[in-house]
């Protein structure tokens, strides 16, 4: 059984944005985003896969939503250990929030 989990970022600077990339980009996000698509993929995740992995902007365009598909509760497990030594120097979106929302 697959388990999914979907995170709500909030960034630094308040606005409407184009494109995720335009979010990650002008909030100085890219290293840890990068470390956190590094980490999915090291736990197994294929990012270029739309049904294991799914980044949008909010209907509003001022967050981003993501949600990854996790083969079991194991690997999930895994992953949320490794994320857990995401380097705090990172510069994170202002606020993370999960929800049940998911977009896949």
């Amino acid at each position: 059984m697959s388990i999914k989990r979907t995170k709500i970022y909030y960034p630094h600077i308040v606005k409407e944005y184009a494109s995720v990339e335009e979010f990650v980009t002008e909030n100085n996000y890219t290293e840890f985003y990068d470390n956190q698509k590094s980490t999915l993929v090291s736990a197994g995740i294929d990012v270029s896969d739309d049904t294991k992995y799914k980044e949008i902007l909010s209907e509003d365009s001022f967050e981003v939503i993501v949600t990854a598909v996790f083969p079991s509760q194991e690997v999930r497990d895994e992953y949320l250990v490794t994320l857990e030594e995401v380097k705090p120097s990172l510069r994170k979106p202002i606020f993370v929030e999960l929800t049940d929302e998911h977009i896949i």
